[in-house]
């Protein structure tokens, strides 16, 4: 009674398994051997890409830990772009896109333009004390599992 209930678990085990790999696209299947981290994959993704969309996607929906030790690199591809895209306006580039970049990230005056047009109801981040910055951001998102500026 003991082997046949082995083998039957063997064999549903098997199955699982197989019903992964067909459902799974087999451009992925490198991930299931890869020992590459989150961070590395992220920085990675925003370094190899050539399309500002897949950058800034890649930057800003992750958390931002994952791109501290590039932030200089982010800020510098932003400041040398941001008028592109404000004058293309390509589909990404929504304004809940740029309210959840930090003020670090947007050249001045384009900062100075945002903050105007908000007539104050963009709050300058980068002016908040760090430990209370990341206290508020712990809190925000233990809630959801998202973080919300």
């Amino acid at each position: 009674m003991l082997n046949m209930a082995f083998t039957f678990m063997s064999i549903t085990w098997l199955a699982c398994a197989v019903a992964l790999l067909v459902v799974t696209k087999s451009e992925f299947y490198h991930t299931f051997i890869s020992t590459i981290t989150g961070w590395q994959f992220t920085i990675d993704s925003f370094r190899k890409s050539d399309d500002p969309e897949t950058k800034m996607l890649t930057v800003f929906e992750n958390h931002s830990s994952f791109t501290e030790s590039i932030k200089d690199e982010v800020i510098t591809y932003m400041h040398a772009n941001w008028a592109t895209w404000v004058r293309t306006k390509p589909a990404w580039f929504t304004p809940k896109f740029i309210a959840s970049v930090g003020d670090e990230f947007i050249p001045g005056r384009a900062l100075q333009q945002l903050n105007e047009a908000a007539a104050g109801e963009r709050t300058k981040r980068a002016s908040l004390d760090e430990d209370e910055n990341t206290c508020d951001e712990s809190r925000k998102m233990a809630t959801d599992g998202y973080i919300h500026y």
